[in-house]
């Protein structure tokens, strides 16, 4: 009878920490998903010369992704590979100092960044995991 008592309620204790993970998975999820529109509200924006910020996204494992188009060059895959040094750097500068941003470090959140050139084919995907930025 002891052991039919603690095997319930180690199943029960279970199933509490998987309905807990789901409930805050999907709020995150969902402060996320308002993220992502508040920064839609203004796009698509120019950033520079070459670099249009089309839109920013959440997907079903919350990871957020920013997404843009390389514009005005015959070579955008140069143009994205001579961003990138350095830009880990800059990001974790930006992650671990701006306020706004901490949603992602306390909740360990990867974030994409999507070049695509003017006919949207993927030029390149840029992934910043927590191990980045921490």
């Amino acid at each position: 009878m002891f052991r039919k008592l603690y095997f319930l309620g180690c199943l029960l204790a279970l199933a509490l920490v998987f309905v807990q993970c789901q409930s805050d998975n999907k709020a995150l999820h969902k402060k996320l998903a308002d993220m992502a529109a508040n920064l839609n509200v203004s796009t698509p924006t120019m950033l520079d010369a070459n670099t249009r910020f089309d839109s920013a996204s959440v997907t079903r494992d919350n990871i957020f992704r920013y997404h843009y188009t390389v514009l005005h060059t015959s070579d955008p895959d140069s143009t994205v590979t001579a961003m990138l040094p350095g830009m880990k750097d800059r990001m974790k500068g930006m992650f671990t100092t701006h306020p706004d941003l901490r949603i992602f470090t306390q909740n360990k959140v990867s974030i994409e960044y999507i070049y695509s050139d003017s006919l949207q084919h993927i030029i390149q995907t840029i992934t910043i995991t927590p191990q980045d930025y921490q």
